[in-house]
Parts: C-alpha cells; structure tokens; sequence
C-alpha cells in the first residue's frame, strides 16, 4: 500500500496557505502531494482523512532513502480550527499516475489575517470581537457567514495589508447569500472581499449578494474603508446601491451589478455602484478577470459624485449582457459624473476600453465635471465596435455622452495620444451634446462619430452626430470623422 504523507502546519493569510510536512515512500521517485481541508469535528475519528474541499497539490521527489519534505503554498484558504490532509499519487510521467495514499493525519489549521465564509446563512450568533475569536467559536451553526466575518475584520485592525474574507460554502451551483434583517454591516477597515476564492469559479460570479427584504445596499465601503478591494460577487437588487463608495483608493473588480449570476438577465439595484466621496477608486481594470458587468440597474450604472475625483473607469461592460452582444439597459445613464475632477473614463489600449451602450439615457453625463478623460472606448455599438446595440429609434435621452452643468476642460479623445479615439456611434440621439452656457473650454478630437470602428462604415447616430444646446466658450470639436449619422453632423 501506498504511504501517506504527514502535515505537520498549515497557515492561512491574505497571500494564501502554507501547508507544510514530510513524507516517505518509494526512493527518487516523484510524487503529486494533494492537500484536502474539512471542517472542525468533521473528520474521521481516528484523525486521520476528511476531504471537504480540495486545497491543491505540489510535486515532489523522494531522496535516496526515500524521504522528502514539502511545503507549498496553495490559492485556497482555511480558517483557523479547520483541519488539512493530504494523499500522495505515484507520477508515472506524461500526465499518468499510479496508486494514491490513503489519506494523512489531519493537521489543526491556524490563520493570520484571513476569514473564510462557509455558508450562505445570514445569521450573526459567532463571537465577532475579533476574527481570532470567531474563528475559535462560530456560534450554533458551526458555520461562519458573510454577516459575520465582516463585523469580525471590522474588529480586528489590519496586518501590513488588509484583511481577506474569502469563501468556501462549497456548493456545485452558484449560491445566494439572502442579506435580511437588516443591510451587511458597513465596512469600516480595509479588507479584501474576494469571490473569486469560492469552489468551482469559472470566471463569472458564484457568489450572490441578493436583497432579501428591502435592503438599500449590497457591499458599503464606509469611512475607514479605503484600500479595500471588492471582487468577483454578483450583488443584485438592492434598493439604493449595489455597491457604496465613501472611501478612497479602492478597487471594485470583476463583479456582476444589477444581472442575475450569469449575466445574462437583470436583476436591478437602484443605482449599480455609487461613488458618494472618496478619491482614486479604480472601477475595473485592464484583464478581463477584471472587467465588472454593470447593467441592469433600474436608475444608473456608475454614479461619480460629490468630489470623488481621480477615479478611474476601466475595462466594463455597463449596460450590456457578460457577453457583450446585447443590451442589458442601465435605467438612467450608463456613468453619471457630478462635481468631481480629473475622472478617467477608458484610456489607450484595448485593454482600457469600456463598451459603454444600450442604457436608457446618456452613455455618459457630466454634470460640472472638470479636467477629466474619455479616452478610447466604444459609446453605443457592441463589444466590437461593428453594429449597433440597440437600434435606431429615436431617444432624445440616449445620446452617447452629454456635457453639461459647467463641465470644463474635459477631453473626449486625443489625436495626439495613440490610442485615446472613442467610437460614439449608433446612440438613438446624438453622439456628443454640450449642454449650458457654464460648459466650456472642452475638447472633442479625434474621434469617430456615426461609424464603426474602422471609420469606414456608416454607424450613425440617429438625430446627429454633435449638438451644440446653448453651450458656453471654447468647446473645441476637430479632427474628428462625423459621418454616417442618421440626422445632421453637426
């Protein structure tokens, strides 16, 4: 029979799980050291075995004596309490493998600066004093849940970085976690919420944040919070935000805002994600792991507001389905900017790109917006930049991106950055409005408006390309190609 291997610790922080031990068996040869972790109490009662959750595997190869020890850090993580085995496989070489172990002594898990959900309850009977403690009693259930871990990082101050809450609820379908009662507690510490660590990810969300009765926000970042990094959740129907921001440098990643888990239907917030205050958040990002869905929503996508200046807009979809073939309308505007500076919206590679399309109202509206960029995204057409999403009747609300309310010094494109041109074609109004006499002294260059992305087939905007509404000084529109529009160019 095969020889097992011994763990001797295995430790969880926010950069994942070291699980170290020994193992002996056949000399020099390789072996695939499989890690396993189950809940307390759940284990065999000899102590050995319990497999609730794969954790992961390394490689290893015996010495001439046969012996090896081991110490690998897994992406998976476990509370502290938890119990970690392990199995050992022969590796035949050419991706075959001869007779498995049976499994290890379990090794008690400790954790630093980690909590880990493990169920979809919303009850809160743990003691929260601090992660440690909750950790060492979980209340009634057993379980820790999503209410719980975050009163618990709210009570426990930060190491050298923020506080991780993963998930491991460990279910073959994705699962809702039904906030009632009252909204999760707002979050008033750094902390990374990652639902990307739940069992099975596959890219789009497994984790649901749902509003179970009446609830107004799915995720709050409240003062105290920045730094934060909330990712991979699908956050659906709450009555004021999905996701409130009054916090700064955070990052709202890969994340689902007003679908249903795969995207594919809306499932609204009021608004998707507010930014009430706080500067340099960053919506998104430049992978596509990265790319939030934010559609659906019954009033508007992204809502930039009361000084929440440098924030950053890259890589989403807002207003269409995950795929990005079909509108998935945001009931309002697709971003919504207001009193802030120095907002970036896009910039210079595909990569930063937002396809902006299909919402009811503007793609894009600054209300006294001042010194901020659109650059190089696609406003009213499908993720490719070749047809339009949502037809051609007209909408006097759906103009692609609307200047007004003092805007000033803002630049929608660039001829002298590669890379910066925005396709703003196929909205069912105009391309480009100015709005306000106060609105002045910004710049329109570089762009197509009313073709694809080529420039070279007619995409038009249904009444016109770019309007002028008793707008102020300065406003600078060249170097643009403004063709193919269904009404005037300009």
């Amino acid at each position: 029979m095969q020889n097992f291997p011994s763990v001797s610790s295995a430790t969880s922080t926010p950069s994942g799980t070291q699980i170290t031990g020994n193992f002996n068996s056949q000399a020099n040869t390789t072996y695939r050291i499989e890690f396993f972790s189950s809940l307390p109490g759940t284990g065999d009662s000899s102590g050995y075995g319990g497999a609730r959750r794969y954790l992961g595997f390394t490689n290893v190869t015996t010495d001439s004596s046969g012996n090896v020890n081991f110490s690998a850090n897994v992406q998976a993580w476990v509370n502290a309490g938890d119990l970690v085995t392990a199995t050992a496989t022969v590796d035949l070489g050419g991706g075959n493998f001869g007779s498995t172990s049976e499994f290890g002594l379990n090794a008690t898990a400790t954790s630093s600066g980690v909590v880990v959900v493990n169920t979809n309850s919303n009850t809160a009977d743990g003691t929260t004093t601090s992660i440690t403690n909750l950790q060492a009693n979980r209340g009634s259930d057993a379980r820790i849940s999503l209410r719980e871990a975050i009163i618990a990082a709210n009570n426990t101050a930060n190491g050298a970085t923020p506080d991780l809450i993963a998930f491991d609820i460990f279910a073959y379908d994705p699962v809702t976690i039904n906030v009632t009662g009252s909204d999760l507690p707002y979050i008033t510490q750094a902390v990374i919420i990652n639902g990307t660590t739940e069992y099975n990810y596959d890219g789009s969300p497994r984790i649901t944040i749902a509003d179970g009765d009446n609830r107004n926000y799915g995720i709050y970042l409240d003062t105290g919070s920045s730094g934060s990094t909330i990712r991979g959740l699908n956050v659906q129907g709450f009555n004021t935000a999905g996701i409130n921001i009054v916090s700064s440098n955070n990052t709202v990643a890969g994340n689902f805002v007003g679908t249903n888990v795969t995207g594919s239907a809306s499932a609204g917030n009021y608004d998707g994600i507010n930014i009430w205050s706080g500067d340099n958040n960053v919506i998104g990002g430049l992978t596509a792991a990265d790319r939030n869905i934010i559609s659906g929503n019954i009033n508007n996508g992204l809502a930039i507001t009361g000084n929440a200046d440098s924030t950053q807009v890259l890589g989403n979809y807002i207003g269409l389905n995950a795929s990005g073939t079909s509108t998935l309308s945001n009931g309002s505007h697709g971003i919504y900017g207001e009193n802030s500076i120095a907002l970036t919206i896009g910039g210079t590679t595909a990569n930063h790109r937002n396809v902006i399309s299909g919402n009811i109202n503007s793609g894009i509206y600054f209300n006294n917006i001042d010194n901020s960029f659109v650059y190089g995204n696609y406003i009213g057409t499908n993720v490719s930049g070749t047809s339009d999403i949502n037809g051609t009747s007209s909408n006097t609300g759906n103009t692609g991106i609307v200047l007004a309310g003092g805007s000033s010094g803002n630049q929608i494109g660039n001829t002298s950055i590669a890379g910066a041109r925005n396709v703003i074609s196929g909205n069912n109004h105009f391309g480009l409005e100015f709005q306000s006499s106060s609105t002045v002294n910004n710049t329109v260059v570089g762009n197509f408006i009313g073709t694809d992305a080529s420039g070279l087939v007619a995409l038009g905007n249904t009444n016109g390309g770019v309007s002028f509404w008793g707008s102020g000084t300065g406003n600078l529109v060249g170097g643009n190609v403004i063709s193919g529009n269904l009404g005037v160019g300009v």
